[in-house]
């Protein structure tokens, strides 16, 4: 009976190890061993960070929409109304001193702003099926129709 060798297959995982190393620095790249510790090693950590990129995605949309909904309420305390993102000015215009605030001048307190978890909850439980990846996409590219969301929200219909 014949010999049987596993060179073949040997050299084969030999060969695909450090065709994953390449690119590594010193002996990593060229000594076996250490270049399958090397690769094993950074498949780990590919795997771990793979699923630690959806975290960072997600906290990312948190602060665009917690951003956004900030924004919102600053503009709503500034006019008064609830309008879309602010246009800048081409020439300062003229104004009046400000007067002081007198018994017969009733002043308005500013609106409360809506916080990131209670727009999460009241989204909820109106029923809009948006995801924070697509209101983050909203609060930074449509503001107006960031703001109609929330406008909805607020008001519960």
């Amino acid at each position: 009976m014949s010999r049987i060798t596993s060179s073949v297959t040997y050299k084969k995982r030999v060969k695909k190890v450090l065709r994953a190393a390449r690119g590594y620095y010193g002996r990593r790249k060229s000594i076996y061993s250490v270049a399958k510790q090397s690769v094993m090693r950074a498949g780990a950590y590919s795997f771990a960070d793979r699923r630690k990129k959806k975290g960072d995605f997600r906290r990312l949309w948190q602060i665009r929409i917690n951003a956004a909904l900030k924004m919102l309420a600053q503009q709503e305390n500034t006019t008064g109304l609830e309008t879309t993102a602010p246009q800048p000015t081409t020439a300062p215009q003229p104004t009046t001193p400000p007067q002081p605030a007198t018994a017969s001048q009733p002043t308005t307190a500013p609106t409360k702003s809506l916080t990131y978890s209670q727009f999460i909850f009241k989204l909820g439980q109106t029923k809009i099926a948006l995801n924070r990846k697509a209101l983050a996409y909203l609060a930074v590219h449509d503001f107006k129709g960031f703001a109609k969301i929330v406008h909805e929200i607020k008001t519960g219909s």
